[in-house]
């Protein structure tokens, strides 16, 4: 879709978009916003890692909660030259400068493991969409289809109704093949009345016997 203006969707209930291999965003101008006015936003990377990076400063603020930032295996924090450095192994401080720590007390105490579970990413799931129709749009209702991918996995079933399907958990980045069979539609056939039949004469049936002869032999 293409506007040399404004685009604007409206909905009054949800706006749902799926993409099989990506969607890609840009604002050359006057930057992006996210607002959700109910409810948290929630970003995934399932398959892969998620980079937020920026040219000028960048701010996380919660106005009346709290900041947490966790990890399974490690995080670093470097700026200037200085690092900090968490793991399961301890708490790594590095700088070639000066390490100042102000506090009205210290308390060194015994060492204590936290434990912490993470939230679970939801499985990373494909799917494939069948739409076939007869030229004049008319749905194949209840077609048989086979669809076989490069790596040889099947599937199998039927069209609904509206020549539609939806099949889940297919592989990823292949190759496939679909095979369509006959719909459930009904074809009428009209009989010719005999009284048309009567019209045709004996000489009709001969030339029509040796025009389909021909057809023969030319094809």
């Amino acid at each position: 879709q293409t506007a040399g203006d404004s685009i604007n969707l409206t909905t009054q209930k949800n706006l749902i978009a799926h993409a099989q291999n990506k969607i890609s965003l840009f604002a050359a101008q006057e930057g992006t916003r996210l607002y959700a006015g109910k409810g948290k936003v929630e970003i995934q990377a399932q398959g892969d890692g998620a980079d937020l990076i920026a040219r000028k400063a960048v701010q996380i603020i919660s106005t009346e909660d709290k900041i947490e930032i966790s990890a399974s295996k490690e995080i670093v924090i470097t700026a200037g030259g200085s690092q900090i450095k968490i793991n399961g192994s301890g708490i790594f401080p590095v700088t070639g400068g000066k390490f100042e720590v102000k506090a009205g007390q210290h308390l060194f105490q015994s060492g204590e493991k936290v434990p912490y579970n993470l939230p679970p990413l939801g499985e990373l799931k494909s799917f494939l969409e069948l739409n076939y129709h007869w030229p004049t749009l008319e749905p194949m209702k209840g077609a048989p289809y086979l669809v076989v991918f490069e790596s040889g996995q099947e599937f199998k079933g039927n069209l609904d109704d509206k020549g539609f399907a939806k099949i889940p958990n297919v592989p990823t980045n292949e190759s496939y093949t679909v095979w369509y069979g006959e719909d459930q539609r009904k074809v009428e056939i009209e009989v010719l009345e005999e009284s048309i039949l009567e019209n045709f004469t004996d000489q009709d049936e001969i030339e029509l016997d040796e025009l389909l002869k021909n057809w023969d032999v030319e094809n």
